[in-house]
């Protein structure tokens, strides 16, 4: 298995993440001060009947000693014990055992509404702290009604009629809808835009982190169960991604979606930046991969899980996302339902039920991370920006990056790559590697992308635009011709396409691009820095590993060349536990492999790359789409001219697209 699943750790030693969410506002850590506090007046009903127990009202919502209700529950499914330790100020739960009364549960006191404070103690449940709202009130620790019953697994509702809290001790189920949405607005191009927004939903039962395992749902007036859904990814490099909300705003693709009368769900989802302290102050990295992905895969199961409380049609979600989201979406469109995904979905408590999507929408996607520096290399490698390199070592990156350049046309060979239109094999020469039928098939693209671009002007703009100066100082021209009888533009000199884009800093990565290597970073230790993705591969304990699959061969030959000497090849074998975590995060794996059946494909991919984008070598979205293609997949894909790397550019056209493949469902 890719990483070891560690249920026991997960339940014993967990800081600051939470099993609680509130169902209305933010809890604990969201309240800066002490708002006014009274006595409740509302009845507190249990089970059917009315009983008595102190609460305050603080905030709009009713606020109980825990020992009040543990007394309450006990002999219930859901009773609890309660201690404390007072050393670490935690108040410790412990579920399935019965309450022993220490004496002065239940009784009322007098108004200690004065004395409301934030309270520096926290809850523990069976060995997990988790967030809750807690105020101090007359000595003695208030918590907030509807974060109890979340995080110890009683219903909480609130009988109007009455004015009364109620509590049920039947179990709740952790993965059912809970959240009352709010009825919000906002206005674009003129047009007032209504919606209900569920926000903050907790879309696992077992979560590693509250906030970053949470998503918000908005739902556009008029939506019903045939409503298709946008889910829009929002991790960058990998990241952790945050819930987000509309913004109002022409270029925020979640307003723009809602305005076309799209269900929008955004999730948080956890990434290789996140760590947390275990009991012992060691660092525990649980965003490693592939929990990114685990945790998208969970939000999808959970709104099938709750298909009938949420408008919207889940044979119909489409996912969007650009770089390491557009990788994102292209893991969830190849391998849904996949079993190697599971352990994972099961350990952090995610719904028993399918996360295949109905398509997916991938801008600039950084796929292929195993393999993707070669594919940097032979692409901006030649390309050294001496603005960019004054550091000595330059002659020996310079080695290295021919090195791994070299290495890409037997691997993009090995693809087994097809023109889609004619079947011709698509390769390059593995001794003069820019020539090929490959090359011309790359081409193909960038020209149409030029092509498209210069389609708009007239010849005059035409004329002034090849005239211009490129980021180097040359003339567009001479690099792009353009055959004003055709109406076709042609890229005349490849090095100079991809020279013309950036006057310094065009090769933005050190070699090896995505696979970081000793002191690479103003003299940081080795792995420390995030600049790289070796986080992406690796576990709760070791924060970064190697993965490409290239740089031991690659340091070999460069020793024979003598540079690298002070490092040992041997160190960047990549281990049998990587690689198979890789290709769990390759989607180049799972079209490979679709044959096995062991994953469920989206039936439409829509991927696009800019000309201008070098993050990662433009071949990586080319061969992505193409071998979709090669595989009988529906794929629209293209360059885009001038674009740099980004994402959501070009909307009217991404939503004609959605439209045309959701009407045809």
């Amino acid at each position: 298995m890719a990483k070891q699943i560690r249920l026991s750790k997960l339940l014993s030693c967990l800081l600051a993440l939470s099993l609680v969410f509130s169902l209305a506002v933010p809890a604990f850590a969201a309240d800066p001060a002490a708002p006014s506090a009274a006595p409740s007046r509302q009845i507190l009903i249990v089970d059917g009947k009315e009983v008595d127990a102190e609460a305050y009202a603080i905030g709009g919502y009713n606020y109980f000693k825990l020992r009040d209700i543990a007394m309450l529950l006990s002999g219930t499914e859901v009773q609890f014990d309660v201690a404390a330790d007072d050393d670490s100020h935690t108040i410790l739960a412990e579920t399935g055992k019965a309450y022993t009364p220490v004496g002065g549960e239940l009784a009322e006191g007098a108004d200690n509404s004065a004395t409301c404070a934030v309270s520096d103690w926290k809850l523990s449940v069976d060995g997990t702290t988790v967030e809750a709202s807690v105020y101090a009130l007359g000595g003695n620790n208030y918590f907030k009604l509807r974060d109890l019953g979340t995080a110890l697994g009683f219903g909480v509702d609130y009988d109007a009629e009455k004015d009364a809290a109620v509590i049920t001790s039947t179990p709740v189920d952790p993965l059912a809808l809970a959240v009352t949405p709010t009825s919000e607005s906002f206005t674009l191009d003129g047009k007032t835009v209504k919606y209900d927004a569920y926000t903050n939903v907790l879309y696992v039962s077992k979560p590693y982190d509250v906030k970053l395992q949470s998503m918000n749902i908005f739902v556009p007036e008029g939506a019903d169960e045939d409503t298709p859904i946008i889910l829009k990814s929002g991790s960058g490099a990998y990241m952790a991604a945050e819930a987000k909300t509309p913004t109002g705003e022409a270029d925020d693709i979640i307003s723009q979606a809602l305005a076309e009368g799209y269900v929008v769900i955004s999730p948080a989802a956890r990434g290789r930046n996140v760590t947390y302290k275990d009991a012992e102050g060691n660092d525990v990295f649980y965003g490693t991969g592939p929990a990114n992905a685990v945790d998208l895969k969970a939000a999808i199961r959970y709104l099938r899980y709750n298909d009938a409380a949420i408008p919207g049609d889940c044979d119909k979600i489409i996912v969007d996302g650009t770089s390491a989201s557009g990788a994102m979406g292209a893991i969830l469109g190849t391998s849904g339902d996949s079993a190697a995904y599971e352990p994972y979905l099961e350990e952090i408590g995610a719904a028993d039920t399918s996360d295949a999507v109905f398509a997916v929408m991938n801008f600039c996607p950084i796929v292929d991370l195993d393999n993707v520096e070669i594919a940097y290399e032979w692409m901006f490698g030649p390309y050294y920006d001496l603005e960019f390199y004054q550091d000595p070592a330059c002659e020996a990156d310079i080695v290295l990056s021919d090195i791994m350049a070299g290495y890409y046309p037997a691997y993009l060979n090995s693809l087994g790559l097809k023109d889609p239109e004619t079947g011709k094999a698509l390769t390059l020469d593995e001794k003069d590697i820019y020539s090929g039928s490959y090359m011309d098939y790359l081409l193909g693209y960038i020209n149409d992308a030029a092509t498209e671009y210069l389609s708009d002007m007239t010849a005059d703009e035409i004329a002034a635009y090849l005239d211009s100066e490129d980021a180097q100082g040359r003339k567009i021209s001479t690099w792009l011709s353009y055959d004003a009888k055709t109406k076709e533009a042609t890229v005349t000199d490849f090095a100079g396409y991809v020279t013309g884009w950036y006057k310094s800093a065009l090769k933005m990565k050190t070699v090896p691009s995505f696979n970081d290597i000793p002191g690479r970073h103003a003299g940081e230790p080795f792995y420390e820095s995030l600049y790289s993705e070796n986080s992406v591969f690796g576990t709760y304990e070791v924060q970064n590993r190697n993965f490409s699959n290239y740089l031991s061969q690659a340091l070999t030959d460069a020793q024979a060349k003598g540079y690298w000497k002070d490092l040992d090849p041997k160190d960047y074998v990549v281990s049998d536990e990587v690689k198979a975590l890789a290709n769990m995060y390759n989607p180049m794996y799972w079209i490979a492999n679709e044959d096995e059946d062991i994953s469920t494909f989206a039936e439409h991919f829509y991927v696009r790359v800019g000309n201008k984008d070098h993050d990662t070598s433009q071949t990586i979205a080319v061969n992505y789409a193409t071998a979709l293609m090669n595989a009988g997949h529906d794929v629209n894909f293209k360059m885009q001219w001038e674009q740099p790397h980004a994402g959501d550019y070009e909307m009217d056209e991404m939503f004609t697209w959605i439209s045309e493949i959701t009407k045809a469902k």
